[in-house]
C-alpha cells in the first residue's frame, strides 16, 4: 500500500464536458462521411480527416476538427460541440463567452484561411430567437465591407433592434 490514494480520471460529464454525449452522435455524422468518402451536409469538400479534443495540436476550437478536399484545396472545420447552449452576452455565460474567444482565436491563426476555413459551434438545445439573433450579427458582421460600416447600425439612427445591440455588447 501507498501512502497516496491513486486518482482516477473524472468524466467529462462530472468535469464540464456537457457536449460529451452529444459530442459522439456529431463525431459518427463526419466519420461516417469519411469512411464513405463523401460530403457533409452544408459543406463544400470530400472529408478527409476528422480529429477529436485537438486543444494541444493548438486548435482553439477543439472539440472537433475536419478538413476537407475541396477541388483539390484543403478546408478546415473546426467546432465546438455543446449538448445545450444559452446564447447571451451575460457575463456569466462562460460557454457563449468561451466559444466566442475559441473563434476569435482560431480566425487568427495563421493556418486559417479566410474564406475557405470554418470555424463555429454545433449544439442540441438552444432556444431559437437567442440563434436567430447571433445569426442576425453574424451576417451583419461578414456583409459589412468596413468594421465602421458595422458599427453604424448598432448607433441611433442603425437598423439593429435591441436583441442585436445587447448581444454585440
Amino acid at each position: 500500500m501507498t501512502d497516496t490514494l491513486e486518482q482516477k480520471p473524472a468524466s467529462t460529464e462530472l468535469t464540464g464536458g456537457a457536449g460529451f454525449t452529444y459530442e459522439d452522435t456529431v463525431v459518427a455524422y463526419y466519420l461516417t462521411h469519411l469512411l464513405r468518402h463523401e460530403r457533409a451536409a452544408g459543406q463544400s469538400g470530400i472529408v478527409t480527416s476528422v480529429a477529436i479534443q485537438q486543444r494541444g495540436q493548438g486548435n482553439p476550437m477543439d472539440d472537433l476538427v475536419v478538413t476537407f478536399d475541396d477541388a483539390s484545396k484543403a478546408r478546415t472545420l473546426g467546432l465546438q460541440i455543446k449538448r445545450a447552449l444559452t446564447i447571451s452576452g451575460a457575463p456569466s455565460n462562460k460557454d457563449f463567452r468561451a466559444i466566442t474567444e475559441a473563434a476569435s482565436k482560431t480566425q487568427s491563426l495563421p493556418s486559417f484561411t479566410k474564406g475557405a476555413d470554418l470555424c463555429g459551434f454545433i449544439v442540441e438545445f438552444v432556444t431559437p430567437d437567442a440563434l436567430r439573433t447571433l445569426k442576425r450579427v453574424i451576417d451583419w458582421a461578414k456583409d459589412s465591407p468596413t468594421s465602421a460600416e458595422f458599427a453604424a447600425r448598432f448607433t441611433v439612427s442603425g437598423t439593429a433592434a435591441a436583441a442585436e445591440t445587447a448581444l454585440r455588447e
